[in-house]
């Protein structure tokens, strides 16, 4: 997949949040913080796998802002709830892209 450039910020759900490159306290690929608006990707993992872990985190900030975490939360910790983002980050990853000009 070729690598795209990321955008400064994205709209969730009528939500803008901040996009940024910034190392994480753990090894993770990205961090998203709902209260914050702020979804930040790690810049040590290849940048081939930036758009898909942008995409990764949209789909957890989608379930924050309906809720849907909240519901998960009580099955097996975070598990759940990674899981389904997870399947939903592989199957949409090839179809996404991000419009030109929004900011």
């Amino acid at each position: 997949m070729k690598t795209k450039k990321l955008p400064n910020s994205v709209m969730i759900l009528g939500q803008k949040y901040k996009v940024e490159m910034g190392e994480l306290d753990e090894d993770g690929f990205g961090y998203s913080e709902g209260n914050s608006r702020i979804i930040r990707i790690n810049p040590k993992h290849a940048a081939n796998t930036y758009m898909a872990t942008l995409l990764h985190e949209i789909v957890h900030q989608i379930f924050h802002i309906t809720g849907i975490s909240n519901m998960l939360d009580t099955v097996k910790e975070d598990k759940f709830e990674e899981a389904i983002v997870v399947a939903l980050e592989h199957g949409l990853t090839p179809y996404f892209t991000i419009p030109k000009g929004r900011k």
